[in-house]
């Protein structure tokens, strides 16, 4: 059950990863297609949003891990008590 569990939070995170350049190159490609009606160039453009998607998510997959990079980037380090004295601001 866990493992299922992991595997689909991994899938879903890489899905992420992979969203990021993708959109971008998609809204680029598709900007040059609708502005300037140049399919072919927007095809071009989207082939390399794809391709620089799935480069980008399986390179911080295998360096980091999708969800330790996820774990790294939403950590909040102001909420870590590294001094117990009692001079807090709140």
């Amino acid at each position: 059950m866990f493992t299922l569990l992991s595997i689909l939070i991994e899938v879903i995170f890489w899905i992420l990863l992979f969203l990021c350049p993708f959109l971008i190159f998609g809204i680029i490609s598709s900007i040059i297609y609708f502005k300037f009606d140049n399919m072919i160039l927007a095809v071009i453009i989207g082939n390399i949003g794809i391709l620089s998607g799935i480069i980008f998510a399986e390179k911080i997959r295998r360096k980091y891990g999708t969800s330790n990079f996820f774990g790294r980037l939403l950590r909040t380090p102001e909420l870590e008590d590294k001094n117990s004295s009692n001079n807090s601001a709140i």
